[in-house]
């Protein structure tokens, strides 16, 4: 299993550049600037895409342990105000572009809500009795709802694979039902991003980057 942490690195001498283009929401801008941070770290330019205002804000609110992080990796990381920002499909259409797929919250909720439509909770033993306590319609509302079917169906770009925003160690068992689900893609488990606040009185002194240690590709 590599990380794609390692792979972006090993081609880095190649010309490879990573476009990251933020949902309008906090909880994408936020964690994908991280993301965006420690790909720089490793020599690799980022662009990352959105309004000026989105710009603005995941600039000035992201968590205070990557300040450093961030400010340290200006040389590689490149802001664009655009109005309008192009979609993946759009993308995909420029020759030797891979597209990748962002997943803000835990990957267990990605697999509740994927079999949930698929009508396959009953039978997985992992999400035992979820599906007679909540559904998607307790979680999300009507008008994003309608926003991400829409966005699915008229999805054409090719997915080269699907970054999680969790960790092996902590979601391993739901990354594998995933990966089945999910058949010939590979998934990057690459957090968690978003930290929370160090306990207090503890004595470890840690990185706020400490969870790509484990950055993991499935295979």
């Amino acid at each position: 299993m590599a990380s794609i942490l390692e792979d972006l690195t090993n081609a880095r001498g190649n010309g490879i550049a990573v476009v990251t283009v933020p949902l309008p929401a906090q909880g994408h801008l936020n964690a994908l600037l991280q993301f965006s941070a420690h790909l720089t770290n490793h020599g690799i330019d980022v662009h990352y895409i959105g309004s000026a205002i989105h710009n603005r804000q995941a600039r000035h609110r992201t968590h205070r342990g990557f300040h450093g992080l961030i400010a340290s990796s200006t040389h590689r990381l490149h802001f664009h105000d655009l109005p309008f920002p192009f979609a993946a499909s759009t993308a995909s259409l420029i020759p030797n572009v891979e597209i990748f797929v962002f997943y803000p919250c835990s990957a267990i909720s990605s697999l509740f809500f994927l079999q949930q439509g698929l009508g396959k909770l009953d039978e997985n033993p992992i999400l035992p009795g979820l599906h007679t306590r909540v559904s998607m319609h307790d979680c999300i509302s009507d008008g994003f709802r309608e926003f991400f079917f829409r966005q699915m169906r008229s999805q054409t770009a090719v997915i080269a694979g699907r970054i999680m925003n969790t960790s092996h160690a902590i979601e391993g068992a739901i990354l594998d039902e995933l990966l089945e689900e999910w058949k010939m893609e590979h998934i990057f488990a690459v957090g968690p991003l978003n930290p929370g606040r160090p306990s207090t009185g503890s004595t470890t002194k840690t990185s706020a980057s400490s969870g790509w240690t484990s950055s993991r590709r499935l295979p």
